[in-house]
């Protein structure tokens, strides 16, 4: 008896460690081997980023949520974070704080916590989607393709007018992240299916970690690219220049295009120099109307995309000062550069003169300045408009100035 019994035990030491590295992936009965989805679905159960909704099923067709999809980036690029986060009384909290945590809702309905609540368990549009995973590289640290490489892969996106995440959404088409459909559109504002959550999970996985799971189609892989070259913290000392404006930014740490010569300081000679290009680039009289779109910096950094004047006024900040921080000024303490942001006349514009200061055509003009506009006066730019300080609204709420030199 005692020799059967030991048997026995042996039998189920060896069965215990019998196990496999990787678990099967689960069988789902509307997931049949003949699916475009397959290899992508089965991958994704396999690795644990999603699972089925019950009775056997997967429901590929059904629509994801915004809790839903950032559990499932969790799980595949920040597995520790997730395992260790503490379950809260409703299960998609954990999720949620992960992302917000590594930065993956700016520019979709999630950006504002307070709209959590309301927003996290309804279904994600594909280009939020998009917006996600864009997020997510920025967070990774991964190299991002360029303004012409992300703008020519816009010219295969048929509804490309119809997007709103520009940036994100093209630049997940160049590294081949994402794919349209038969007809060459992207659908922006069609809710993300939970077949679709798997491809783009295992593309992002396969492209951020280079263990390649799935690319367009089966057997065709997407390449993964290095990650960004670490810098070295240490900036020698530079003397400040005559002129120099602010404090000094770190260099390894921000691009500031108008810092020509990278030494840390900006002079307001050096945005000068910027802004007579974006004269010539944009000169008064040029179309810039309400739908005109600036797609923001393709590093996903500086003011952001935007529509209309505050599109222009992003564009012409992010020239100058790149991806530089930006924080409220007073009126006194307004200089070239800076953004004014109406909210009384729903309008935004870059201020040419510091505080007092205005000079036109060679015209000094006390207690005046004078701005660049976008969509102003029939949809065009102008470079001309003057406007007495005394003027300014500065008792309307939310009425404010913006300034992004380094303090």
């Amino acid at each position: 008896m005692r020799k059967i019994i030991n048997i026995v035990l042996i039998l189920a030491l060896l069965t215990g460690l019998c196990v496999p590295a990787l678990a099967a992936a689960p069988v789902f009965t509307d997931v049949s081997s003949d699916k475009w989805y397959y290899t992508w679905v089965t991958k994704a159960a396999q690795q644990g980023w999603v699972s089925g909704v019950g009775d056997g099923r997967f429901d590929p067709e059904g629509s994801v949520t915004f809790a839903q999809f950032a559990l499932m980036l969790d799980r595949a690029l920040y597995p520790d974070d997730i395992d260790s986060q503490p379950a809260g009384a409703q299960w998609w909290v954990a999720g949620c704080e992960v992302a917000a945590k590594h930065g993956l809702f700016p520019i979709t309905d999630m950006a504002i916590r307070d709209n959590w609540p309301a927003v996290a368990n309804t279904p994600i549009e594909r280009e939020q989607m998009a917006q996600m995973m864009y997020n997510a590289l920025v967070d990774k640290g991964i190299k991002l393709p360029s303004y012409e490489e992300y703008s020519a892969a816009a010219k295969r996106i048929a509804d490309i007018a119809d997007v709103d995440n520009y940036v994100a959404v093209t630049t997940c088409y160049t590294i081949g992240l994402l794919n349209g459909n038969d007809s060459g559109n992207f659908a922006p504002r069609a809710p993300m299916t939970r077949a679709q959550a798997c491809v783009v999970l295992c593309n992002i996985y396969g492209y951020v970690t280079g263990d390649v799971t799935g690319g367009t189609t089966p057997g065709q892989p997407v390449d993964p690219v290095d990650p960004v070259d670490p810098v070295d913290p240490v900036q020698p000392d530079v003397p400040r220049p005559a002129g120099a404006v602010g404090g000094r930014y770190d260099v390894n740490s921000y691009d500031v295009p108008a810092d020509s010569n990278k030494d840390g300081w900006i002079t307001e000679t050096e945005v000068q120099a910027v802004l007579d290009q974006l004269r010539v680039e944009y000169p008064t009289g040029s179309h810039w109307g309400e739908t005109t779109r600036y797609p923001g910096r393709p590093d996903g950094k500086g003011m952001g995309p935007a529509s209309a004047c505050e599109g222009f006024a992003n564009l012409v900040s992010d020239r100058i000062f790149g991806t530089l921080p930006y924080y409220t000024v007073t009126l006194e303490e307004t200089r070239v550069g800076d953004i004014m942001i109406d909210k009384q006349a729903n309008h935004r514009n870059i201020v040419l003169n510091d505080y007092g200061m205005a000079t036109y055509k060679g015209q000094v003009y006390a207690e005046q300045y004078y701005t660049t506009n976008g969509n102003a006066y029939g949809e065009t730019v102008r470079w001309d408009r003057l406007d007495r300080y005394s003027e300014w609204p500065t008792g309307v709420g939310n009425t404010r100035i913006l300034s992004r030199y380094p303090k």
